[in-house]
């Protein structure tokens, strides 16, 4: 899928035809294919927190976070790193669990405490509003 999407970015289109082993045509992978696999890899459908978190771009600095996470039994639906704007030495993870309002608020303390640790964003994802071409 990630490759796809590369593909059609760098050539600017919006599909790619899918060959079998013969070269016949079995299908078309859209965008909207794209995004729906994006959506289904971060978990957000699900209606999660989020923690985006700044940390050091060292082996088993994720596994910290990680462990605060189980200690406290909150389920990881997604783990996304990014370094494009990240300070150097720093690497951004964008951590999607599933857990109540009161594990979540605890989680983010916690995690908040860990030395060389920011979180940037942290916060529910709320579905119920997004904008619609329906909406009246």
């Amino acid at each position: 899928m990630e490759k796809a999407a590369l593909v059609m970015l760098k050539e600017r289109i919006s599909g790619i035809m899918i060959l079998d082993d013969n070269d016949n045509l079995v299908g078309l992978l859209s965008e909207t294919d794209i995004l729906r696999g994006f959506i289904a890899a971060t978990g957000i459908q699900d209606g999660s927190y989020q923690y985006v978190i700044e940390m050091p771009d060292k082996p088993g600095s994720t596994t910290r976070v990680i462990d605060i996470l189980r200690k406290k039994e909150a389920r990881v639906l997604s783990i996304l790193t990014s370094f494009s704007e990240s300070t150097r030495g720093a690497k951004t993870v964008a951590i999607r669990i599933s857990a109540d309002e009161a594990t979540a608020k605890e989680l983010g303390d916690e995690i908040n405490g860990l030395e060389n640790y920011t979180i940037i964003f942290q916060g529910k994802d709320e579905l119920h509003n997004l904008p619609s071409k329906n909406r009246q």
